[in-house]
């Protein structure tokens, strides 16, 4: 485990979380995750619609986690595919793939960012990654609503948010690193409309 940041208040949000769903593990991000989250962050459909732009080798991804870890305000995860079970009796077991990541982009703590593999894009596991750790967040966390901020024409991530039950609040203009001048679409969903934790939902 990383050295814990002193003033973080929700220790075991930041570094404990183990979430499982039928096909995914949702965890706290780790230092050994930095090939994972550098090989989601290396195809232009992710890095693109990012505010730091493409990172030029693992190093950068490494540095990045190593970052986290420090900003008590910062909460991050990444998303595995659990094995199915027709390779569970595989006697030589590898690392379980990353298909995303997200968590908190600093405060206020209620925005939530993520990224996810487009290898991995439309078979429902961001909505179901989404589905399973927003309760948890919301609760830990006292949040009356949960924010994202996204570009508005990243058609595929307002659809994802849209379908989570988020509602556009607000657009703002804002220069991108390599887009240039652009609009965020803010959007917001209320914690009554988040659900309940459910038992594989846990803080270790």
């Amino acid at each position: 485990m990383p050295e814990q940041s002193p003033k973080c208040a929700h220790p075991a949000l930041k570094y404990s979380t183990s979430i499982r769903t039928d096909r995914l593990l949702i965890r706290s991000i780790e230092e050994s995750d930095a090939d994972g989250v550098f090989g989601i962050r290396s195809f232009k459909e992710v890095y693109i619609w990012t505010t730091a732009g493409q990172w030029p080798d693992p190093a950068a991804a490494k540095a990045w986690i190593s970052s986290q870890f420090s900003d008590p305000l910062t909460y991050r995860f990444v998303v595995e595919l659990l094995p199915s079970s027709s390779s569970s009796s595989d006697p030589t077991p590898t690392r379980n793939p990353l298909v995303g990541m997200l968590g908190t982009r600093g405060t206020p703590p209620n925005e939530i960012g993520y990224s996810f593999h487009p290898g991995f894009w439309k078979r429902g596991y961001a909505s179901e990654a989404f589905s399973a750790f927003l309760p948890l967040f919301a609760e830990t966390l006292s949040l009356e609503y949960v924010e994202a901020v996204t570009d508005e024409e990243n058609v595929g991530s307002r659809a994802l948010l849209s379908k989570l039950g988020f509602e556009v609040v607000e657009r703002k203009d804002f220069e991108h690193v390599s887009l240039g001048r652009r609009v965020n679409t803010v959007m917001r969903v209320g914690k009554e409309r988040i659900g309940c934790r459910s038992e594989r939902q846990s803080l270790m």
